[in-house]
This record gives structure tokens, C-alpha cells and sequence, in this order.
């Protein structure tokens, strides 16, 4: 009998290998369909019959949101708050996920091909910076 590696059974594992051939299948439909913008998903998955819900999210400004969540967790050595509990946190994440969709649109070659774009972009981010400033 050959034995099993650790952690390649445990729900976590399954649920982020599901959740993975979710996204990267979705992703391909919309590639194969011609279809641009699957760059940020938000995908319902309802169980019939049961009282769960499970809602997928992926892309640049998910990818920001869990980078903010794990720098505050890692600051404070508490798990992050629930997103809308504190209205100062959801505003910066609400941010970060714009200014990351700012950047990924008008961006080209990591440049913006209009100076006003960058100065919006450089707004928000000043904005986002100014709420950081004040965490409690």
C-alpha cells in the first residue's frame, strides 16, 4: 500500500482544486466565446435542497483584497474583518479593487497611455493611502 501524502485530502485542498477548475473553466468559455473581460469573476454556486451557499470570486482585485486582508492579519495578529463590518477597511478594498481595475485597463506595458488616467489612478491610490493612515 502506497501512502498518502499529507494535506492532498483535507477539504481545503478539494474545495481550492474545485474552485480552481471552476474559474479556470469559466475562463476558458468566455476565451473560447471570444468574450474579453473574465478577468474578474464573481460565480454563485447554490446547493439545492440545503441551506449553502458558496460564492467564487477571482481575479486582480480579489488577488488585492486577500493581499490587504493578509497584511492586516499579519499587523495585528487577528483575523481580518469581515468586509462592510468596519466602513473605513471596506472603502480601502473597494478602492484597491478599482484602482487595480484602473490599472489593468488602461494600462499598457505597465504605462498608461493617457495622463489623465494616471492621474485618476494616482488619486485613488492617494486616497486609499490616506484612509490607511488613519487605522485604528
Amino acid at each position: 500500500m502506497k501512502p498518502k501524502k499529507p494535506g492532498t485530502t483535507t477539504a481545503m485542498r478539494r474545495l481550492f482544486q474545485a474552485t480552481k477548475d471552476v474559474v479556470d473553466g469559466t475562463r476558458k468559455a468566455y476565451a473560447d466565446a471570444g468574450m474579453p473581460g473574465a478577468q474578474e469573476l464573481r460565480v454563485p454556486v447554490l446547493f439545492q435542497g440545503t441551506d449553502m451557499r458558496v460564492t467564487i470570486e477571482a481575479g486582480p482585485g480579489v488577488a488585492m483584497r486577500n493581499a490587504l486582508e493578509n497584511a492586516q492579519m499579519k499587523a495585528s495578529d487577528k483575523p481580518a474583518k469581515e468586509p462592510g463590518l468596519d466602513a473605513r477597511l471596506e472603502a480601502l478594498t473597494l478602492l484597491s479593487i478599482y484602482a487595480s481595475e484602473l490599472k489593468s485597463m488602461q494600462a499598457v506595458n505597465g504605462k498608461f497611455v493617457s495622463p489623465d488616467d494616471e492621474r485618476h489612478f494616482n488619486r485613488v491610490v492617494m486616497a486609499m493611502k490616506m484612509l490607511d493612515i488613519h487605522v485604528v
